[in-house]
């Protein structure tokens, strides 16, 4: 009998330092989250109780501990790229609407109908050039959310290549460019989105137009992969810097740059890769080249 009530004793001993240690590793993990709260403290909880449940329940505190800081981490990355693109598109859009004032007040005091037809016209191109920067922006912003999806469905890229072409034919004439078009005989579809291919054609001409010399041509090649690419010589002696080329508001020449927000190749990157292609920049001799990669089929 004595043997039996000596083993309850023990039994309720060892439940009773059980006890115990489980509430202080509770006052422990209590001090410690208050500390890791107050301080923005990157420290983890530890275990001081030999438990498989103490352990799991640990490792999933660390767990939802770590993507709460990962998450922080994110958004003020996010919260800085936000700061920056405010910056920078102020200091973009500032040029164009200077000189709109300007040629408004020297539209009101101008008699002659073909001056003013004359103002009336600058007027209209720096509206359009600040659409353009818009647009690139509002579109930008779109592709930095994850939920933005693109439908996909089978796309003549020779007519889309051609009809860009056809767009920018002022614009080439106004500079005396001659564009060289190299297109295969047979029709080349790909499973794409139009609108998407419009933009990123219409962004890798813009920045040729903007950077390039007299000299320019586009390709579309068909063998082992649809290739686009876009040939330029480069103005003014440019130097360009490759591993930036596709990041958000690279200018190579920011004197010459300020209608554009430094986002054209940006997007064109974003969108390239969402509808499952690769694009990239190639220097070669004194000619700059944007090619942009798609699967067959």
């Amino acid at each position: 009998m004595i043997w039996i009530i000596v083993v309850v004793l023990c039994i309720a001993a060892g439940y009773f330092i059980a006890v115990l240690q489980y509430r202080k590793q509770i006052r422990t993990w209590n001090q410690n989250l208050s500390f890791i709260l107050s301080n923005n403290s990157n420290m983890l909880l530890e275990q001081l109780v030999p438990s498989k449940d103490i352990t799991k329940l640990l490792e999933l505190l660390n767990e939802l501990m770590q993507k709460h800081r990962d998450l922080k981490v994110e958004y003020e990355e996010k919260d800085e790229a936000f700061r920056q693109l405010i910056t920078n598109l102020s200091h973009d859009i500032r040029t164009p609407l200077t000189s709109l004032d300007g040629y408004f007040q020297l539209l009101s005091k101008a008699k002659e109908p073909k001056i003013r037809e004359h103002y009336i016209t600058i007027i209209e191109g720096r509206i359009r050039q600040l659409s353009e920067m818009l647009d690139q922006l509002f579109l930008y912003m779109k592709l930095q959310n994850n939920c933005y999806e693109i439908s996909m469905e089978k796309c003549n890229l020779s007519q889309i290549l051609c009809e860009c072409m056809l767009d920018f034919y002022e614009q080439f004439t106004s500079r005396g460019i001659e564009p060289e078009i190299q297109l295969p005989e047979e029709e080349v579809i790909i499973l794409g989105n139009s609108s998407v291919l419009i933009r990123i054609l219409q962004n890798m001409i813009k920045n040729a137009l903007e950077h390039g010399d007299e000299h320019f041509q586009i390709t579309l090649e068909k063998a082992e992969e649809i290739v686009v690419t876009c040939k330029n010589g480069y103005a003014n002696g440019e130097e360009i810097d490759f591993s930036q080329i596709f990041e958000r508001f690279y200018k190579a020449d920011k004197a010459r740059t300020q209608t554009s927000t430094g986002l054209g190749l940006a997007i064109a990157k974003e969108l390239v890769e969402k509808i499952g292609g690769r694009i990239e920049a190639i220097s070669g001799g004194a000619e700059f080249s944007i090619k942009v990669h798609f699967p067959i089929g």
